[in-house]
């Protein structure tokens, strides 16, 4: 039995059927948290070769996702059996 300050309760403890966990792993590379992740400039390459930002691609897919809501939320014809 121990003393869980936390909650202010009593911990049951099986260590016979208990498992030791590994433990993580520490990360590859320390990130500062001071500096900003940078967003890529450019998302998609158009077919002109100019980048393209990411207002623009989520513009088109907007327009894309409309058009498939069309396509499918149309009225399938009535068929006799």
């Amino acid at each position: 039995m121990l003393f869980n300050a936390e909650t202010s309760g009593v911990m049951m403890i099986d260590f016979e059927r208990a498992l030791l966990l590994e433990p993580p792993r520490p990360p590859l590379v320390q990130l500062a948290s001071n500096k900003r992740k940078r967003k890529p400039d450019v998302v998609y390459p158009t077919k002109s070769g100019k980048p393209v930002g990411r207002s623009q691609v989520s513009r088109v897919f907007s327009e894309d996702i409309g058009l498939m809501k069309m396509a499918f939320d149309r009225p399938q014809p009535f068929q006799h059996e």
